[in-house]
């Protein structure tokens, strides 16, 4: 990340197993975690975009059970196993169908990025260089965690 000169917020709950040692020198990635209890709140994760790749997934194992019933030679053969590597490639295919939209939708809901940040950073057509920017993202994402806490039911 550092020879692309991209700066990179990594959002976390505060889960056990998300302990990170931040003495690490991390020099284009800052670390953010999500205030206690509010995990299914701001996480974009729990906005929608879970929802959209589970429900692609069974909408595929549904599509390849049906195909695999239609392709028996004959009534009294058993349905094939889905093996582990069908349910990775079930996975893979569910996520390229969880579309943009879902996921901009999803960071929508959640309220952590300003809307502004998210439309400007699709006009551009990618990812911003501007220190600027970045620093207000950074500011905002502070503000806005020390600011929810007292929101938060």
């Amino acid at each position: 990340m550092r020879l692309a000169k991209r700066k990179i917020i990594l959002l976390m709950d505060n889960a056990r197993c998300h302990e990170v040692d931040l003495t690490e020198d991390l020099s284009n990635v800052r670390v953010h975690f999500l205030p206690l209890n509010t995990t299914s709140v701001l996480q974009p994760l729990d906005q929608g975009i879970i929802y959209s790749f589970k429900a692609q997934y069974r909408k595929i194992l549904c599509k390849e059970k049906i195909l695999a019933y239609e392709r028996l030679s004959n009534e009294n053969d058993d349905l094939p196993q889905i093996t582990i590597y069908d349910a990775i490639q079930f996975v893979a295919r569910a996520w390229e169908n969880v579309t943009q939209r879902t996921i901009c939708h999803s960071w929508e809901r959640s309220g952590i990025l300003p809307l502004h940040q998210l439309n400007d950073n699709e006009e551009q057509g990618g990812d911003s260089n501007n220190c600027d920017e970045e620093q207000q993202l950074e500011n905002d994402l502070t503000n806005y965690f020390f600011t929810s806490l007292f929101l938060i039911r």
